[in-house]
């Protein structure tokens, strides 16, 4: 890549970037990343005896649980008592990433990382708030480190990958994934992200192998997304397979009532000339996604081709009132999310 580890302080660039909304959203889901997860030993910055380590660990129970105040005075009465180290520096910016103050947890980071530079968690948690501040071209540094520290860390990998999909270089993201799949085999989000890489390079044959892949391990999963089974049915719909389609989105829609699977099943119903069932669909979408246009055009079709002109009319101007905007929300490719809450491949 060219690139070496900024030296210092690391400064944010505003930018309108945004990573997927894999990256999680509360402390609880990055517990989940493996930010958070048990260490086979202490970190370095920390070894020295058990005590020192406990309180520690109590302050990451606070954060998993999603107790982030309490999880920030645990750990400045730690600090008081016994001083300030960098895993210290790392669970306090863990914090402020939850309570999105991505530019006060980006300083703890950087005061953890200039600390200790072995740590990958770090480099992991650097990477996930420069993201959130717009810079993927530092983030992807960060993973880097991150994944060299740590070779055998599918999460660094899946990082990577998901890094270079968010901006468009799909076959680094494809390379990034099928590690992640190699080092974590039942992993149905880096595996539906390989096969997204490939149906975005044109490779249309791979992407449904790997989708097909995804939706079996989510089914044998304890908490199934409506992602993987939307992407290949979805993908399905497009080659006019609809018998399977139907199926695959239906099935999404048992994981999650309230999925973009509504779109893709509005478009489907509507080519088996299922009007109405076709226009409650399309208004599930429009409403679990109010800023996307899409629906409203496809109802707005729908409406016309059974007579509701009136309610064709309505439809029309609302898609041309929302397309004018800038769109944030989207149900075809870019929007589709990791199947957890926390957007980390599942263990």
């Amino acid at each position: 890549m060219g690139r070496t580890a900024p030296e210092g302080s690391v400064r944010p660039r505003r930018s309108r970037a945004r990573f997927p909304k894999a990256v999680p959203r509360s402390w609880a889901a990055l517990a989940a990343l493996g930010l958070l997860a048990a260490w086979a030993a202490p970190p370095a910055a920390v070894a020295g005896s058990q005590a020192a380590a406990e309180p520690d660990r109590n302050v990451e129970r606070m954060i998993d649980r999603g107790l982030l105040a309490e999880a920030a005075a645990a750990l400045q009465e730690r600090i008081e008592s016994q001083g300030e180290t960098a895993r210290d520096l790392l669970l306090r910016g863990m914090i402020l990433y939850g309570q999105g103050r991505y530019e006060s947890a980006l300083a703890d980071l950087n005061r953890s990382f200039s600390r200790d530079q072995g740590d990958p968690d770090t480099s992991k948690a650097l990477g996930l708030c420069l993201v959130r501040l717009g810079r993927e071209d530092l983030a992807e540094t960060f993973f880097e480190i991150a994944a060299k520290l740590a070779p055998e860390d599918a999460m660094a990998h899946y990082y990577l990958g998901l890094n270079a999909y968010t901006t468009k270089r799909f076959e680094r993201a494809a390379a990034s994934f099928a590690r992640a799949c190699e080092l974590d085999s039942g992993s149905a989000d880096s595996r539906s992200f390989l096969g997204r890489s490939h149906e975005a390079l044109g490779n249309a044959w791979r992407a449904a192998a790997h989708y097909e892949k995804a939706v079996e391990l989510n089914r044998a999963g304890e908490a199934p997304s409506g992602v993987p089974p939307l992407l290949l049915g979805s993908m399905l719909y497009r080659q006019s397979r609809l018998e399977r389609a139907e199926a695959l989105l239906r099935e999404s829609l048992r994981y999650d009532e309230r999925g973009q699977a509504h779109y893709w099943l509005g478009l489907l119903l509507e080519r088996k000339s299922a009007f109405d069932d076709a226009i409650r669909s399309l208004g599930r979408a429009a409403a679990a996604a109010p800023s996307d246009h899409r629906p409203h055009y496809a109802l707005a079709r729908v409406y016309r081709r059974s007579g509701k002109h009136r309610d064709a009319a309505s439809a029309l101007r609302r898609f041309r009132e929302l397309r004018s905007r800038s769109q944030t929300e989207t149900f075809s490719g870019g929007d589709l999310t990791p199947h957890s809450a926390s957007g980390r491949p599942k263990q």
